[in-house]
């Protein structure tokens, strides 16, 4: 099982310092959930803006077995108290670095909110249903 962020470099950022900005937002990655769980941490250029995709494994206590044996368990490390301190917790550990950067989650009212599981499910089956009638036009012809 792993678990993964994509750390996108914000727009208003100096290109100059996206090298800096993505070091540190691996630094406190690597702060949360530990070196050895890092499985990867690569910056790609290949889209509109630079970003940084965090791959690692969700290891939390055992607590059932005492001492430092730990687990996998995404859903005890990726709670929602977890997940709603992620953006203030990484903006303040850019903030004390220096870093120039403000910090947003990437979905605001503007663009539709947040979607339910149920939702994306929806939209997914909606995209794969107008894809396969696409397909079947070329056939047509």
């Amino acid at each position: 099982m792993l678990a993964g962020w994509v750390v996108t470099a914000p727009q208003d950022l100096d290109p100059a310092d996206h090298r800096r900005f993505f070091e540190e937002c691996h630094k406190f990655l690597v702060g949360l959930y530990g070196k050895r769980n890092n499985i990867q941490s690569v910056v790609h250029k290949d889209e509109a803006q630079a970003h940084l995709h965090f791959i690692f494994i969700p290891v939390v206590e055992d607590t059932k077995r005492g001492g430092d044996n730990e687990k996998v368990c995404a859903k005890e490390l990726l709670t929602k108290e977890h997940l709603r301190t992620f953006h203030p917790n990484l903006q303040k550990h850019l903030n004390d670095a220096g870093i120039n950067a403000r910090v947003h989650t990437g979905i605001t009212a503007a663009q539709g909110g947040n979607s339910t599981v149920k939702q994306l499910k929806l939209n997914r089956k909606r995209d794969i249903e107008r894809e396969r009638d696409n397909q079947k036009g070329v056939f047509l012809r």
